[in-house]
């Protein structure tokens, strides 16, 4: 795609210097021009005219911009620039220009005749509109300073915006979010802009004050755009995604879970399948955190829905990664509804992708998943069951080396034994649990921290049962507290001792 700013800035050439000031899309417009501009090349070429060849490739240039095509605008921009050196260096060429503009007794300058310092000006904004256009941040800063000095002056004005609307584009795409803010502020309130680059800079906007955590200003950007475009149901849902964001981090919870579900709704609604898969799990995670599991459910299974659909669909941009993390989100919100036959075959598909995409890690996961339900649901058959999986995460966990999750499924396997009165093997697990926390515990950064219990409290849980387990087995107890060998659940949290 070409640099939409600049082609809407430079949208109908006149002549060297001077461009339309009016916005819009100019696509018909850009084609007579190129095909024009490359007649107009081929005769300056017969005529041996080397400023009219530069000044049909600058037109040529400008005009591939704005079709989009930046790389075969690049080539011309920079031939046109090889033509003006030429021309420079030979010298008659401005020599002729400044007697044709001296001498009353000759005709005026004509587009054959004109200044070689506009054109080059013309032709350098150019370059830097098509090398920004193509994604090269570094270079585009470095055409930007490089055409600077050719845009000053009163009569340059038109193409000094021009190269700051190129500036603000680089520093949107691809600037740090204090330059991509300020460029996006200018962006959303220029009027020359077409009205679509206009509300994509105030959707950019909106986004980048709420990642730079200027909540306040961000929830207020977000009101007007949903009273200027309050008919564009699609639009909306994407701002009202964000003032959500805005709205969290404020810490006004309850009415961030309401604008996200508000704008979930419209992700639905408007078949906006991209946009439903990525805000699925944040919204789902954040309902079941309240104890809505229901609503989860409905909100993964959209998710799932539309990640299987653009699968099929071919969107290299979903995995099956993508689809298995909301196949075991699925899975663990049914858990959390009581929904536990929904849950185990949830959790086995899971399993079977995860094993069918080689995905080790995430196969472990659903795993300890399906481990967590059958432990909740009892019985000898699901414990047994629970101990396999259980064993099965572990040593995948092992391979990959992370070191946490070993011992939570160690830990899990141990409160579970100890409930099923199995003393001696409880105590091997706890043993090797608080072991792996030990090591964990020394390292700079704690890795065992996965769960929201954090390595602090696991450890001092299974130290505590461990010393109950040595207690019941030398007799010295009967009964175990209540809150004894409790399970860590889906996120291996295992609560801190009493």
């Amino acid at each position: 795609m070409g640099c939409p700013c600049l082609a809407d800035a430079l949208t109908r050439v006149r002549h060297a210097g001077a461009v339309s000031e009016e916005p819009g899309n100019f696509e018909d417009a850009a084609q007579a021009a190129l095909a024009q501009a490359r007649i107009d090349a081929e005769a300056a070429r017969v005529s041996g005219s080397s400023y009219g060849i530069a000044l049909a490739l600058t037109q040529a240039g400008h005009a591939l911009l704005t079709l989009g095509q930046p790389t075969e605008g690049l080539a011309d921009f920079n031939e046109s620039l090889r033509f003006i050196d030429l021309l420079r260096a030979d010298g008659q060429h401005e020599q002729m220009r400044l007697l044709s503009v001296a001498s009353l007794s000759l005709a005026p300058p004509d587009q054959q005749l004109g200044d070689l310092d506009t054109l080059e000006a013309w032709a350098r904004v150019g370059r830097a509109g098509a090398i920004a256009a193509l994604g090269d941040p570094v270079a585009a800063l470095a055409a930007i300073a490089e055409a600077r000095p050719w845009v000053r002056g009163w009569r340059r004005r038109h193409l000094r915006k021009a190269l700051d609307m190129v500036s603000d584009h680089v520093a949107r795409e691809s600037g740090t979010i204090k330059d991509a803010l300020g460029a996006a502020t200018r962006a959303a309130v220029d009027t020359n802009l077409a009205p679509d680059q206009r509300k994509k800079a105030q959707y950019e906007r909106l986004h980048l004050l709420a990642e730079s955590g200027e909540n306040v200003d961000a929830v207020r950007a977000a009101l007007q755009l949903l009273q200027e475009y309050d008919t564009d149901r699609a639009f909306c849902a994407h701002v009202r995604q964000v003032l959500g964001a805005a709205l969290a981090g404020l810490g006004q919870e309850a009415d961030a879970t309401t604008t996200l579900q508000e704008a979930f709704e419209g992700f639905v609604v408007t078949h906006d399948e991209v946009a439903i898969v990525a805000a699925a799990p944040g919204l789902a995670s954040r309902l079941s955190e309240t104890g809505n599991d229901s609503a989860a459910i409905d909100v993964l299974t959209h998710g799932l829905a539309g990640a299987k659909s653009l699968r099929r669909a071919g969107d290299t941009q979903v995995t099956p990664a993508v689809e298995i993390d909301l196949l075991t989100s699925l899975a663990t919100a049914f858990d959390g509804a009581d929904e536990t036959a929904a849950a185990i075959d949830t959790f086995a598909r899971a399993i079977a992708l995860a094993d069918e995409s080689h995905d080790v890690i995430r196969g472990a996961d659903a795993r300890h998943g399906e481990a967590i339900v059958r432990i909740r649901i009892g019985g000898t058959d699901d414990s047994i069951e629970a101990l396999s999986l259980l064993d099965s995460a572990r040593s995948a966990y092992g391979t990959a080396q992370l070191s946490s999750r070993v011992a939570g499924c160690n830990h899990e396997a141990g409160a579970l034994l100890a409930r099923m009165k199995s003393v001696t093997a409880a105590t091997t697990r706890y043993q090797a649990a608080i072991q792996d926390y030990l090591v964990l515990q020394g390292l700079p950064t704690a890795e065992g921290t996965d769960g929201a219990g954090g390595l602090v409290d696991s450890l001092g849980d299974a130290q505590r049962n461990l010393v109950l387990l040595q207690q019941l087995n030398e007799g010295l107890i009967t009964e175990v507290p209540a809150d004894a060998f409790g399970s860590g659940g889906h996120r291996m949290h295992f609560a801190a001792p009493q």
